[in-house]
């Protein structure tokens, strides 16, 4: 039955895959294995491999992905600015939109004014001033459609015996998912690969490995092997979690301050410790704990700006309240409390005093208070999380890309290179390079899924892959049985019998609730927090009050914004990239321009040995050619250490060797190329015999290096 059932789900899998497009998913498996032998250290037997699934995508987007006339011209267009070195890269003032400012505003500011409305006190209060237009919510700025007509459709792949962390790895797993999909010879996947595109989504990590295959398979003959048909898309439940941890690490402070250490202590929640820049608390964790976190404070500063002392008086003040002093209280917290212009309006009301004894200078400010700039960057940043968990949760997609910016500057400022790298790429692509239609469709199926239709039933990719891999854990081989094999064998029935045992397990709710992580109610806890700060007035002013150093945080976002403009991050990404996405091969430019091979050596040639207008040109030294096979190739480098006009001294004789004169040197390589290009031509004319046009090509190639 088992083989029958995974059997059917293949080639369903296969069939939706052939008749549509899908986006694929993949990441590391850990499976466990039963004891053959007797272990002195560990109790378990473990081995890393790969799980896969492909969801299915509307015929819109199909029809968009599958045609290449939608994606070829503007392929060659891109690949000949790189080439010509005139590519538009990420500048600092790109990252700064002011119609997208505003709109994040709006719905920070209406999360404060939520904030007061989900108080128990005021909630219980029949209040007209909440229908009042001026306190309704923005409106999204794309929301994903749902209801059961937008469920979305998954299949899952076989479990691959590879190790997905390794280039090889991924490698290998790209080629089995596709050969499980019914294309499993070189050729049916060179035509795949010819006839569309492929989005890919995975962590960090899997999307850092795809580009690098892409980087270091550029000279590949044909565009299977340098995988330039895959579109590699970053997993945002992982950005999610790493912006959670960034934030938890930089505001974690000490346990006598004002930050999240003491909130830490006050919850009690095991898990919840000190954190390290590479490893924080769980991810289940930080996201129950931040929400409480956020909401007293949410709290405190509705007091502050109502001038009451308690919820009571916080609900009498409400009650009384119209939605223009509602409005106006809402954006006193805003400019005041609760954003980076708060953090401004502190700086600028700061005066400093100079001092000399004698030759020291003394700098002492006055009308400042650390305390109160470290509670306004806390706030501001678990407001932008509750913001990018509301967008996910609600599927708001062109919330989340306005989100990008700060997020990239976020992770430029807490120093996690390998995230800031990654939404670089990410948005260097969006911006600049992607095919029309091609970002709004990753957007809006490549990001999020939906398996309820429920309105908040949006989450993640790469969490429903996470999902997936706990469903294997739970329901598939069990230790003692486990191979490989097996795996690869349950894993595509895996959603239909996870399917009927939850439908069983339904039906004996003492079973079924045991196995389910229920949130409570953070009442108490944030009633204890409160508690706990009522003394401290964390959002008031107070220019006397001493900050520890360890109870300070820094200003993650201004830090970010130096490393965007004061650094040369920007500029060294931009080299980067032209070095690795301009050269290419004769073979690709045959592929893209549409034009025989023949006419493709005499375009080469003309470029490299007379120039475009016909007129003969100096020939060019080994250093001055980065990858010469690319027409009208302006991306030269300089002279390497071996390319120097070095000077050899004999220590005997006292005497120097230079070069050997260049003009012998320009004669020698030009009779070489043109050898090297009538071989290629002459090989040209015995279509059938591949082997002499890659061998042709080969040596082409060493000629004219």
């Amino acid at each position: 039955m088992l083989k029958s059932v995974s059997a059917a789900a293949m080639n369903r899998a296969a069939k939706a895959f052939a008749d549509g497009a899908c986006v694929l998913v993949y990441d590391n498996y850990r499976a466990r294995f039963g004891i053959k032998h007797q272990r002195m250290n560990h109790m378990t037997a473990t081995d890393n491999g790969t799980t896969a699934t492909i969801l299915q995508l509307p015929p819109g987007v199909a029809r968009l992905l599958n045609d290449p006339s939608n994606f070829a011209g503007h392929d060659l267009a891109t690949k000949q600015c790189y080439i010509n070195g005139n590519m538009r890269f990420l500048e600092p003032m790109d990252f700064h939109r002011p119609e997208d400012e505003v709109l994040i505003n709006k719905r920070l500011r209406h999360n404060i004014l939520a904030a007061l409305f989900r108080i128990p006190e005021v909630a219980s209060l029949e209040l007209d001033v909440r229908n009042n237009p001026l306190l309704r919510a923005p409106d999204p700025v794309d929301q994903l459609p749902h209801g059961d007509d937008f469920i979305s459709k998954q299949h899952m792949l076989g479990t691959m015996d590879y190790d997905e962390p390794t280039l090889a790895g991924n490698d290998n797993v790209l080629d089995d998912s596709f050969g499980q999909l019914g294309y499993k010879t070189p050729e049916a996947k060179v035509k795949l690969a010819r006839s569309r595109k492929q989005y890919v989504v995975g962590d960090q990590l899997t999307h850092l490995r795809g580009e690098t295959l892409q980087e270091i398979k550029r000279g590949e003959f044909n565009t299977l092997e340098r995988h330039d048909w895959l579109i590699w898309i970053p997993g945002w439940f992982h950005i999610l979690m790493n912006f959670g941890r960034a934030i938890y690490f930089e505001h974690y402070g000490a346990s006598t301050g004002h930050l999240l250490a003491r909130d830490v202590a006050t919850l009690g929640w095991a898990g919840l410790k000190q954190p390290t820049r590479n490893k924080g608390p769980d991810f289940h964790l930080l996201d129950e704990a931040f929400p409480i976190i956020l909401d007293f404070r949410y709290r405190t500063l509705w007091l502050w700006v109502a001038g009451v002392n308690n919820m009571q008086e916080l609900a009498e003040w409400t009650k009384s309240a119209t939605a223009e002093q509602l409005q106006l209280a809402t954006n006193k917290i805003w400019t005041e409390r609760a954003s980076s212009r708060a953090l401004q309006l502190l700086d600028d009301q700061k005066t400093q005093t100079i001092t000399k004894n004698g030759r020291k200078k003394t700098t002492e400010i006055q009308n400042e208070d650390k305390a109160l700039e470290a509670s306004i960057c806390l706030q501001r940043d678990l407001m932008l999380y509750e913001e990018l968990r509301r967008a996910i949760r609600f599927g708001d997609v062109g919330q989340m890309e306005i989100l990008l910016p700060k997020l990239l500057i976020y992770f430029a400022g807490s120093k996690r290179w390998n995230y800031t790298r990654m939404l670089t790429s990410l948005l260097q692509w969006h911006w600049n390079e992607t095919p029309p239609g091609f970002a709004e469709a990753a957007r809006r199926y490549a990001w999020l899924v939906n398996f309820n239709g429920k309105p908040d039933g949006f989450y993640e990719v790469d969490r429903r892959q996470e999902l997936n891999n706990l469903m294997l854990r739970l329901n598939g081989p069990t230790s003692q049985s486990s191979t490989w094999e097996r795996h690869r064998e349950m894993s595509p029935a895996m959603p239909i019998f996870s399917a009927v045992i939850d439908q069983c397990d339904r039906q004996m709710s003492g079973f079924y609730h045991s196995r389910q992580h229920r949130i409570r109610s953070g009442e108490d806890d944030i009633m204890g927090l409160m508690e706990r700060h009522r003394a401290a007035k964390i959002f008031e002013f107070d220019s006397i009050r001493v900050v520890k150093k360890g109870d300070a945080n820094k200003n993650v976002m201004e830090e970010g914004e130096q490393v965007l403009i004061g650094s040369k991050y920007l500029q060294e990404f931009a080299a980067e990239r032209q070095t690795t996405h301009g050269p290419s091969n004769l073979l690709e430019i045959s592929e893209i321009d549409g034009l025989p091979i023949q006419d493709v050596v005499q375009r080469v040639e003309r470029a490299y040995r007379l120039g475009n207008d016909g007129a003969e040109e100096e020939a060019l030294t080994i250093a001055q050619l980065d990858l010469p096979m690319e027409i009208d190739n302006t991306n030269h480098v300089m002279d390497g250490p071996n390319e120097q006009h070095e000077v050899i001294t004999d220590i005997n004789h006292n005497s120097s060797i230079g070069r050997p004169n260049q003009e012998d040197i320009n004669k020698r390589e030009e009779f070489d190329i043109q050898d090297d290009f009538d071989e290629f031509q002459g090989n040209m004319d015995n279509n059938d015999d591949m082997e002499l046009i890659a061998d042709a090509l080969y040596s082409l190639q060493l000629g004219i290096r």
